[in-house]
This record gives structure tokens, sequence and C-alpha cells, in this order.
């Protein structure tokens, strides 16, 4: 099973100062020994020790600053930083015993300005990311750092075409490139204050975005490696001789500074790392525990009881589980799983309460359902009655006149007489019939065809024709408005009602522009009985009346 870095917290602090100070002690002990001693090959073997010590000092820094560091993208500068040092060491100690040749040892040398040059340009970097979020990314103005590094770095492995870094003395052609006989040059102090910058723009990200640093004097703390690095700095490029004898590992000295200026201000709280995050969850507030990926437990909360595996494993697969008022959820995380409980006690009460509110609700939903049918249903009689009133106003004459007619029928004993008041009888009933039928189905502004005029006409023909009347009809067909049917259907009764007194009734309508012309040819029996109201009566030569009346469509 991986390691789980999120909680790692190790003493890492005591077991490291221990071991630098162990490789000092020894490095003086190698550094006063006797000169006899120098030419003894465990002299080189303890050389070539200690060599190898820095370098896993700086191997086992690298898996620690992986294993602390949480933000991926700050950490990814800081292990470029740690991978320089180990970088830096291990050509070290390949020039010094097993570079042979001027060229290949003036490589190697060039060579250690790519970790010197850069090791500050990364500590700048990862300072942008001190105190931002997890996915913060700095702006693309910052990356011009490598891009001047870079131009250093090019300068350096150039040099012997320049001599503007470093400076080598000509006492003789042997010694032109000799990397132990030379001096500094411009752009060196150049690099100087570069690095110095870097390292100042690095401390002022971290005092300026740590909030613990705005409280106390911790950023004091990382200060004293940086003061320490420059007064060695100083000594040295002075060549002063108690330097040059017992401290002249200017590599290791000033790597390790750079370890101890990160480590002190991780131990100031500067720089944010996961050493605590075990007492912090621990002491949440929040029930919760984390296991491997079988389910075991790794770590969990004080207040994280009971909460068996199997329960955690059916809450993973999906299942809702509650437990004591609370719901499992687990969530699965690098190496294992995370589960956690949420008081929904709460949550069930409130469910409880909206659960009787929507019962109240519905049962109030069914009267307001009930009242609201019982509305429908009196507004739909409401307009029935209403329209049963309209069509009674419009036909009540015709059926007070049929009452009348059918009192005659029943008292009538000339059969003629009675079979002429029967079809008067019908006609007033196709009248009405026809009249409610369009008044039910059509509305007022509606347009219908004239056939409707036509189907009234013939249907009171086929009984006027068995009195003998000879009766015809010919109808424009076009759209009429269902208001001027109903006014048509008025007129054509006036005239078939009274029927029984022609022999002979013949009916046109023709339409003219938007106007309906209604002629009615006619013979009476009896030319005392020729009067029709509305209409404009017209004698004709042999012995027919025309009937005319304009309607306007």
């Amino acid at each position: 099973m991986k390691k789980n870095y999120l909680l790692y917290n190790q003493p890492l602090y005591k077991k490291m100062f221990f071991y630098i100070i162990f490789l000092f002690i020894f490095h003086f002990f190698i550094r006063l020994s006797p000169s006899s001693f120098l030419e003894n090959p465990l002299f080189l073997i303890s050389e070539l020790l200690l060599s190898v010590l820095y370098i896993l000092l700086f191997v086992g820094w690298f898996f620690s600053l992986k294993m602390r560091i949480v933000q991926q993208s700050a950490k990814y500068h800081i292990l470029a930083l740690a991978f320089l040092a180990v970088f830096w060491l291990s050509i070290r100690t390949v020039k010094w015993y097993f570079a042979f040749s001027a060229l290949s040892t003036r490589t190697l040398w060039y060579l250690y300005y790519l970790p010197i040059i850069f090791i500050p340009t990364e500590l700048f970097m990862f300072s942008l990311f001190i105190g931002k979020s997890f996915y913060f990314k700095p702006k693309k103005k910052y990356f011009a750092v490598y891009i001047v590094s870079s131009l250093l770095f090019l300068i350096v492995l150039t040099n012997d075409f320049h001599n503007l870094f470093f400076v080598f003395k000509r006492a003789s052609h042997e010694t032109l490139y000799d990397v132990n006989n030379y001096t500094y040059g411009f752009l060196y102090y150049v690099y100087m204050v570069w690095a110095v910058l870097c390292i100042a723009g690095f401390l002022y990200n971290l005092i300026k975005n740590s909030k613990s640093a705005k409280k106390d004097l911790s950023f004091v703390l990382p200060l004293i490696p940086v003061c320490l690095s420059v007064i060695y700095s100083i000594l040295y490029t002075a060549k002063v001789s108690f330097v040059f004898d017992y401290i002249n590992d200017m590599t290791a000295f000033q790597l390790i500074m750079v370890m101890l200026m990160v480590e002190f201000s991780i131990i100031a709280r500067l720089i944010p790392v996961n050493t605590e995050y075990k007492n912090l969850f621990n002491i949440s507030a929040i029930p919760m525990k984390i296991t491997d990926k079988n389910f075991e437990t790794l770590f969990q909360t004080s207040f994280c009881t009971g909460t068996s595996a199997k329960l955690i494993k059916q809450a993973k697969d999906g299942k809702l589980i509650i437990e004591d008022g609370n719901k499992i959820q687990c969530k699965q995380i690098k190496g294992g799983y995370i589960a956690w409980k949420e008081n929904i006690s709460e949550a069930q009460g409130l469910l409880m309460d909206i659960e009787e509110i929507e019962e109240t609700l519905s049962q109030r939903n069914i009267v307001l359902q009930k009242k609201y049918d019982f509305e429908k249903q009196r507004k739909s009689i409401d307009y029935k009655n209403a329209l049963f009133d309209r069509l009674f106003s419009a036909i009540c004459e015709k059926t007070d006149q049929m009452k009348v007619l059918i009192k005659e029928f029943e008292q009538e004993e000339d059969v003629l007489k009675e079979k002429t008041t029967l079809i008067k009888i019908i006609i007033n009933g196709i009248y009405i019939k026809r009249r409610s039928n369009l008044f039910f189905s059509i509305n007022n502004g509606d347009d219908i065809f004239t056939d409707r005029i036509s189907n009234y006409l013939n249907e009171a023909f086929f009984f006027l024709e068995k009195l003998n009347i000879k009766c015809g009809k010919n109808i424009v067909q076009t759209r009429i408005a269902s208001s001027t049917v109903k006014q048509m259907y008025d007129i054509l009764q006036s005239v078939i009602e009274r029927a029984y007194l022609f022999s002979i009734i013949y009916i046109s309508i023709s339409k003219d522009s938007d106007n309906f012309e209604i002629l009615c040819e006619i013979k009476p029996t009896d030319e005392k009985n020729i009067k029709i109201d509305g209409f404009d009566i017209t004698k004709e030569e042999d012995g027919l009346y025309l009937f005319s009346k304009l309607v306007r469509g």
C-alpha cells in the first residue's frame, strides 16, 4: 500500500540537524588531520565518503519535501531546487575524484553554475505560491526570471571565448584555463546581484503572504542562514585563510544554508506543510476517518466512534446508510477512502414537518378541488340557462303560435283545414329546429355556407307540396355571416308560414357586392292575402307577384 502523504507527521527536524552536525564534525576531523595522513588512501576514501553522505542528505531532503509540501505546483519548484542540489554535489564529486584532464575539469566546474544560478531562481518561483490557492498559477511575466538565469548560465558555458564571468590569469599557456588560477569578472558580480534579488524576493514573498509572520517575529528565523551564507561568501571571495583551510567546501556549506533557510521557514510557519495535519485532523469536530483500500482504519477524529468497515463499504457503493441520525458518506482518495458522518437529525425533523405540511395541503387541495368543480358546474348551468333564455326569447313567438295551432288542430273537424293546420305546425317546428341548431352550433360573426338556408327551404317545401303548392328555389353558393343567416331565417319564415295561401312559390337569393337580395315569386289563391311585412311588392303581367327585400351582409 502506498504511504498516505496527506497526514505525514514525522519528527524530521531533530534527525536532520543531528545529521548536519555529524557531517560538519566529520569534515573538521578530516581537515584537522596531520599532513602525513593526506597521502594515505584512507584520506581519499574519507573525502569520497563525506561527498556521498552530503548527496544522501539532499536525496533524503528531496523525498522529505515531496511528502510535506502539499500544493502541487509549488512542489515542482522546491523539488527542482533539491534536485539541483543533488546534481551540484554529484558533478562536484565527479570533478574531484574522476576528472583528470583540464578540459573535463573546467567543463564540470562550469556545470556547477547550473544549480548555482537556478537555485535562487527556483526559490523565488516557489515563494510566489505561498498563501495562494491550491490551483494558483503565477502571471506569465514572472517566468522571465528563467530567461535571465538561462542567459547567465549560457555566459558561464561560453566563458572561454570572452572571459567576462571568470578571468583566467595568463602566466603561461599551461595555466590559461586553470580553474585554480582565476579572478572574477564583471558578469560574476552581476550574477551575485541577481542571486541576492531572487533570495530577497523569496523572503519578501514569504513574509508578505504569511499570516503568522505578521503576528510575531518568526520571519527572523530564516534570515539566520541567509546572513551566514552572505558572510561566508564574502570571506570565501576574499580568500581568508581560515575559511580556505577549514571550511573550504563552499558547495556543501551554501547548499546546507539553503536547506536551513527553507527548513527554518517551515519551522516559522512561513511555508505551509502537512506535518501538523494529523493533529488538526484528530481534533476536528467532524466525525470522520481515513481507511486503506481494505477499509482498515488509518486515522480517525476523536469524535468518530463506531462506523464499521461494512457500513463504510456500503456507503462507498452508493447505498443510503443512516446510523444514529447520521448519514455516512464515503469518497475514494489516494491510497484508500475517507468516510464521514453528516448529522441529518435536524433535516429528518424538517422532513417530517414537510410531510405533515404536504398532507395538510393535500387535504386542503381536495377541498379546493371540490369547490372548484362545484363552481365550474354552477357556472356551466348558469351559462346554459343564459343560452336557453336567449334562445327562448328568439323563438317564444313561434312556440306561442304552435300552442294556438295545436288547439285549432284538436278542435278542427274539416279534413282539409285539419291538414292545413298540421302543415302550419310542421313549418313552425322546422323553423324552431333550424333556428335552435344555428344558435347552439354557430357563434356570432362566424361565416357559414348558404347550404343551411337551402336545407331549411327543402325541408319546408317538402311539406308545402303536400298541399299541392308548387315550390322552387335558387340559392347562391357562397359563405355568409351567421348573423345574416339568422336574419334570413326570420324573413323567409314570414313568407313560408303564409305559403298555404299560395299556389306557386319560388324563392331566389342572390348576392350583390356585400348585400344579399331575396326575391319571392308568388301566385296567391286570393289576391286579398298577398301582403307580407317588409317586402316590396310588384305585380307581373302573368298574374304573379314579385316580393323583394335587400339584406345587408
